[in-house]
Formats: structure tokens, C-alpha cells, sequence
């Protein structure tokens, strides 16, 4: 498939809705929720060859998940030539969400398009850059819903690399071999930003195991989101926070995996620097009681922006708004005021919602929300990439809002 075609097929594809349920050890979760959710065999493996083809190109460009909002030096979509025959970009998680979201989708793009879409500057990248990143970027941004899933990875792609006898995470490898560097550094050359950057012969190898970690679908699968915004679609007995971040599920996977994939998962292995021990080894815990409860994910219930977020919780309105109940499509509880990304995007601009606080209840609709908190909606660190955009004390402009109890 096309580049182009696959983008247009993309945009019509949504994650697949998923019903309640309930799963007691590891292998009853893996066989309840996981394993009916993965990518098709053929796609998967589709996939891997066409990665395991393209890092051993003349001139690729890699992708690092590296200095992104989280870091004070914010460096995504910028690209840098080595003296070594790659090229390589800094991303957030959203390029492994992309070529994620292709396999799910059983979208087999050609290779001659990825090739293509990735040297030309066309290819998504990550789904946020800031004001400073898009004056030199050479990618584009784009976000893709998971719907109320998680991408989980099963070798993390960014702890653990064992690079010349020592385990080191992707901090301490940017700072040795892909340093951020200076924003001045890119430099114009009449049709594109870029900086030149001299790496040690063993670079390659690093960024090709960080490269497939992150990307190569031999390397993650979906989980129901964890706790976010005081939501959870998922919650585990045992106290596990995020069962995608649980080291005996990551082990099951991989034994999995290998089943699944055979050659195609030992020849990937054989590339992204880990060891065989610790984590690795056969795990003593799988049949150990996890009580794990996932809820019900629907299309329906997300574009009402509504039961997704169990709203439930009636509440008394004020003649001064006229605020009808049945027109509040999602009403959330709070200490203070706070603004939700995840809650206030999919409503439409007409919609009311509704933060309840101890001060009384804020009830705007989405157009208000962008004319008076432009602001917050802009927010790149907070409410874009964070999701989330808080108040320590009541702006004055927020109390037109203010329903008094």
C-alpha cells in the first residue's frame, strides 16, 4: 500500500471496542484480553522484515525516543547527519504509536514508500513538538487515538541496553553518543534544517537496538489504560498501578512472542542489546494472583464523552446559567479547578462540562473553554502533552462560570 493510501485508511480505522472482564493470573489475562487483540501474524512479520531491511540502508534515518517535553531541552523532529552512514531524529512516543497503529490496522505500507516518506521529511514522527522545535523541524506532527488502550512494550525501549559490558538507560546513552546539543546547531542548507554530528563506530549499533525496541511490532501488544485523570480502565487486586509496566507480564510476553514468531523473534533479539538474565529468565510468579478487572470500552461512550468517564454523580444548577443536566455531557470532581484534555477534546464546541470543586461548579462549554482559557488550551507542557492544566487559585476570569451551591 501507498503512503498516501495508507494515511487516508488510517484516519477511517478506530481501536476495536472491548466489553468488561475479569482474569485471576497472567496467562488467564494474556488469553482473555491480550492475545485476541494482536496484529495479524502476516502483518507483524511484514513488518519486521521491512525494518530489519531498512536499518541495514545506506543513509537511514533513525528515530530516538529522547528529549522531548519532559527534558529542558526539547529536540523532537529535528534531524542530524552522522559521519557514519545514518541519519536520526528525536521523537516522543508518537512514532511508535504510528507505525503501531499500521500494523494494527493490517496496513502493509511498501517499502520503497517508507524509504521515501522517511528521507523526504513526510513521515509522522511524534504527535507534539513545541514553538522552538518547529522552527527547524523536518518532520511533521500528528496524534493517533488508541481509543482507551495502551501500547505496551515488552523490552523497554529505553532502560537496559547492555553496550560494551554495561547495562545503560537512554539518558546516559544521548549524552554519550546522540547528545541534544544546542537548538543553533541546525543549521539552514537552502532546503531544510540540519546538523552534522561525528559519532564512535559502535553508535550505530546503539541506535538500531533503541530503533527496534521502539518501534518493531515483535515488541509490544495493548493493555487497557492505567489510572489517568482520576479514570481507570483497569485495576489489579495486587496493587499493580499498570499491569503494561508489570515485569512478570513483559516475561510471559516474550516467551509468547517467541512461540508466536520463532527465527523472525531470535533474530530480533539478536539486535537490541539485552541480556539473558534478571527479567529475562523464566518467571516464578505467572500463576500468582494478579485479580485483574478491566471496564468496557465503546466508541458510543467515548464520543458522548460521558459513561467513559462514570459521571454519575447528580447534580443541583443554579438559575444562573440555565444549564440544563441532561445538556452536560461530562461533569468531573476535583479539589480546584482543573482542565482535562482527554475530557474536554472529544466533546463538540457546543457541549457543556462541568468541574465540580469544593468553591462550588464550573460549568462552560468547549468553545467557552477555548475563548476565555486559550491559554490552557496552548499549554504545551501541561495540558497538551501532560493532559492536564491546574489552578492553585481561582482566576478571576473562571468565576463567570462559577454555579454557587
Amino acid at each position: 500500500m501507498t503512503f498516501n493510501e495508507a494515511l487516508v485508511n488510517l484516519r477511517k480505522t478506530t481501536m476495536p471496542e472491548f466489553d468488561a472482564g475479569y482474569a485471576v493470573t497472567i496467562p488467564e489475562f494474556w488469553d482473555n484480553f491480550v492475545e485476541p487483540r494482536l496484529p495479524n501474524e502476516k502483518t507483524v512479520l511484514y513488518w519486521n522484515k521491512l525494518l530489519m531491511e531498512y536499518i541495514n540502508e545506506n543513509d537511514p534515518i533513525f528515530v530516538i525516543r529522547a528529549f522531548s517535553n519532559t527534558n529542558k531541552t526539547p529536540r523532537r523532529d529535528l534531524l542530524t547527519r552522522t559521519n557514519k552512514k545514518f541519519l536520526f531524529t528525536y521523537s516522543d512516543n508518537g512514532f511508535a504509536k504510528f507505525i503501531a497503529k499500521l500494523v494494527y490496522s493490517n496496513i502493509e505500507l511498501d517499502y520503497a514508500d517508507f524509504k521515501k516518506y522517511m528521507s523526504s521529511g513526510e513521515m509522522p514522527v511524534s504527535e507534539f513538538i513545541g514553538s522552538l522545535e518547529k522552527s527547524r523541524a523536518f518532520y511533521p506532527v500528528q496524534k493517533f487515538d488508541y481509543g482507551e488502550y495502551k501500547l505496551a512494550h515488552i523490552i523497554d525501549s529505553g532502560k537496559n541496553f547492555c553496550v560494551e559490558g554495561k547495562l545503560l538507560d537512554m539518558q546516559e546513552i544521548c549524552d554519550k553518543y546522540f547528545p541534544a546539543g544546542n537548538i543553533e546547531d541546525w543549521k539552514f542548507d537552502g532546503s531544510k534544517y540540519i546538523r552534522d554530528l561525528l559519532v564512535s563506530d559502535e553508535a550505530k549499533s546503539i541506535i538500531i537496538a533503541h530503533y527496534l525496541r521502539f518501534i518493531d511490532p515483535m515488541n509490544y501488544f495493548l493493555t487497557p489504560k492505567p489510572m489517568r485523570n482520576g479514570i481507570s480502565y483497569h485495576k489489579c487486586e495486587n496493587g499493580i498501578s499498570d499491569i503494561a509496566e508489570y515485569s512478570p507480564l513483559q516475561v510471559f510476553a516474550r516467551e509468547r512472542f517467541s512461540e508466536l514468531y520463532g527465527k523472525s523473534y531470535d533474530e530480533f533479539l539478536k539486535l537490541i542489546m539485552i541480556t539473558d538474565s534478571g527479567n529475562y529468565s523464566k518467571n516464578k510468579d505467572l500463576n500468582n494472583d494478579i485479580g485483574i478487572r478491566w471496564q468496557k470500552f465503546s466508541l458510543e461512550s467515548k464520543n458522548n464523552a460521558k459513561e467513559d468517564y462514570n459521571f454519575s454523580k447528580s447534580v443541583d444548577i443554579s438559575l444562573e446559567h440555565k444549564i440544563q443536566d441532561c445538556d452536560v455531557k461530562a461533569r468531573y470532581y476535583s479539589n480546584r479547578l482543573i482542565f482535562y484534555r482527554d475530557i474536554i477534546e472529544p466533546l463538540g464546541d457546543n457541549d457543556i462540562f462541568e468541574c465540580i470543586t469544593p468553591e462550588g461548579t464550573f460549568a462552560m462549554s468547549k468553545k467557552d473553554f477555548y475563548r476565555v482559557f486559550s491559554n490552557v488550551a496552548n499549554n504545551v507542557t501541561c495540558y497538551i502533552r501532560d493532559g492536564k492544566y491546574s489552578y492553585p487559585k481561582t482566576p478571576e476570569k473562571a468565576r463567570q462560570f462559577l454555579i454557587k451551591d
